[in-house]
């Protein structure tokens, strides 16, 4: 595995031995990031993800999120209670975003430098931390968010129902769902605006039908052997 482009390009990201984590493949990696592209609407002449804010849920080694940091994202939150893949995010983390400078894993629940905001907790308290939930935690909220739980733990509907009451994804923002794959891919019908902020994140076509989560439309589902990628635009309260 290594970063695709950007910043980090070519970096090396190792993994944990053994098959509780399973790593996005460079292949879909670079497919999800190819369509983010075409969604997001970037000031002229940036790059599309630059000044975004990011969520990696489920993070893993951290490859969705550093690969968002390496493509200009202003910051990531990295959401991962598993301790062999947070020793490996740390050692990511430490090698490529902190310029391989040495430095000791923090095993606290959570570690803040400032672009890089690492949470080692289940993922619920995580998102209410993000929501404003957590005494002395300021409600953030998120452009792009990667959803990839573990094999078999299929999270997408609480997760995606605690991101709406919770209201972490900003208007027009962006999650996308790594699940398995399950068959023909979701039918994209006619257009559906998803209108978003000043943050960039606009502009979304999003198919007529809303899709299946209360407060986002769908936008595409691509399917990569045996890995689907579902994107959702968060429609405009």
């Amino acid at each position: 595995m290594r970063v695709i482009a950007g910043e980090y390009r070519g970096r090396k990201l190792v993994a944990p031995p053994g098959r509780d984590i399973r790593p996005t493949s460079d292949k879909v990696k670079e497919a999800v990031f190819s369509m983010l592209a075409s969604f997001v609407s970037p000031a002229p002449g940036e790059a599309p993800l630059v000044g975004k804010s990011c969520l990696d849920l489920f993070a893993g080694t951290g490859a969705l999120g550093i690969e968002a940091l390496s493509r200009g994202a202003a910051n990531c939150v990295f959401v991962e209670i598993n301790p062999a893949a947070a020793t490996a995010l740390n050692e990511n983390l430490n090698a490529i975003v902190y310029g391989g400078s040495t430095r000791r894993e923090d095993s606290s629940a959570v570690a803040d430098t400032g672009s890089v905001r690492v949470v080692r907790s289940d993922w619920r308290i995580a998102l209410r931390r993000l929501g404003g939930r957590v005494i002395d935690e300021p409600s953030r909220r998120i452009d792009i968010a990667f959803v990839d739980p573990p094999y078999g733990a299929d999270y997408y509907d609480e997760v995606m129902k605690t991101f709406l009451d919770y209201d972490i994804i900003s208007d027009g923002g962006i999650v996308a769902l790594e699940r398995p794959s399950r068959g023909k891919n979701i039918r994209e019908g006619g257009t559906r605006r998803a209108r978003g902020g000043a943050d960039g994140v606009n502009s979304i076509e999003a198919p007529s039908s809303a899709g299946r989560y209360e407060g986002f439309s769908l936008m595409r589902e691509r399917r990569y052997g045996k890995t689907a990628i579902e994107f959702y635009g968060r429609i405009d309260s």
